[in-house]
């Protein structure tokens, strides 16, 4: 987080949001008023609202969160100008947009709304006349209505638990080449192909998410298809070579997809105890290796330390040297066998000087 910290720092200075942090270890109180879970946690405070940032840790993502969250829910947009910046972004980055009086009822609910959903989307209000002079078409529009009365367009079933598919176009964003794999699939997803009527598609800018939720190393460009109610996901079996951009063509990547629909590709995943173990101990041994790689003074005392205490005490109890214990245990026998020797001598010549005694009384008498 070092640097996305330090470039956010700079980007946000003078501007009314104070950028700090703080040691969660040292300041517990603090930690546990703002329930701090983890680490690193970004939080935005003002007041009593409390927003934490839940996106990709990157100086953009950071940025972007902090322009939504801070001021009021609901931006105007008064220029052109400025109409024509947010748009620009609209393909990557979809917004709400109000179109009216902000005296209106309407407003007042959209602008509750955008309130309780500023952290994941940018919402903004603009004037008919404003959209008008640039050549938008603000004519009502009814909506098909299938039986019983109930919104039939996909727009409103992907909001729900209607068992839909996730495409993630996963890419490196700093490659040009790479950059006309996600028009591919862009391409794609506004064929509006009733085949793909239940399929969502999105793309990730570098494969660490990808590989993270898959557990293993994906290689760019990729394709990786997620079933959210199963939370099973599915790759290609060659998901370990990188996909050839030049022969890929929206063709190819439809027939991929519907081959995730029909369940013709390999999958992984779920929510069963095995895999929660899995990715325990994935998560355990990632976060280890990136924080060696990170920090490899700091993991050397960490870990190094422990680890040599810890083998110099099996090396003392299980390669002790036995010879002094051995040759201690030799003087103590033979100690013990001179005194039972002398102990011998002494009777034999007591014996002896009795023997002695017997003969002379014998003689005398």
């Amino acid at each position: 987080m070092e640097p996305a910290y330090e470039e956010v720092s700079d980007r946000l200075a003078g501007s009314p949001v104070t950028v700090a942090r703080i040691d969660a270890t040292v300041h517990q109180a603090a930690a546990a008023h703002f329930r701090v879970r983890g680490f690193p946690t970004l939080i935005y405070v003002k007041g009593d609202t409390r927003h934490e940032f839940r996106g990709e840790r990157t100086a953009d993502e950071i940025v972007k969160f902090v322009n939504r969250v801070s001021g009021d829910p609901v931006k105007v947009i008064a220029s052109p100008g400025k109409f024509n910046e947010v748009f620009a972004t609209s393909v990557k980055d979809p917004f709400f947009l109000f179109i009216g009086s902000e005296e209106s009822k309407e407003f007042a609910v959209f602008n509750g709304i955008a309130g309780q959903m500023r952290t994941d989307s940018s919402f903004y209000r603009a004037d008919a006349q404003l959209l008008a002079n640039l050549g938008f078409d603000l004519a009502a529009k009814r909506l098909d209505r299938g039986h019983g009365g109930d919104i039939a367009e996909p727009c409103v079933l992907a909001f729900k638990d209607n068992g839909f598919l996730l495409v993630a176009i996963v890419t490196n964003e700093s490659d040009p080449e790479e950059r006309r794999f996600v028009q591919l699939g862009r391409a794609l997803a506004f064929s509006m192909d009733l085949e793909l009527a239940n399929v969502q598609f999105g793309w990730a800018g570098s494969a660490k998410a990808a590989s993270d939720m898959a557990m293993t190393s994906l290689p760019t460009p990729n394709v990786m298809l997620l079933n959210p109610n199963s939370t099973r996901y599915y790759l290609r079996p060659d998901y370990h070579l990188p996909i050839s951009v030049r022969d890929e063509t929206v063709g190819s990547l439809k027939r991929l997809v519907l081959q995730g629909l029909n369940g013709e590709l390999p999958a992984y995943g779920g929510g069963g105890l095995i895999e929660g173990l899995k990715r325990t101990v994935y998560d355990f041994a990632t976060g280890l290796a990136g924080f060696v790689l990170s920090h490899p003074g700091l993991a050397l005392v960490v870990i190094g330390a422990p680890v040599a205490v810890v083998s110099i005490l099996c090396y003392a109890i299980c390669c002790m040297d036995t010879t002094d214990d051995v040759a201690e245990g030799e003087v103590e026998g033979d100690a013990y066998l001179d005194d039972e020797g002398e102990d011998e001598v002494d009777e034999a010549n007591s014996a002896a000087i009795e023997g002695e005694d017997e003969g002379e009384g014998k003689k005398d008498q």
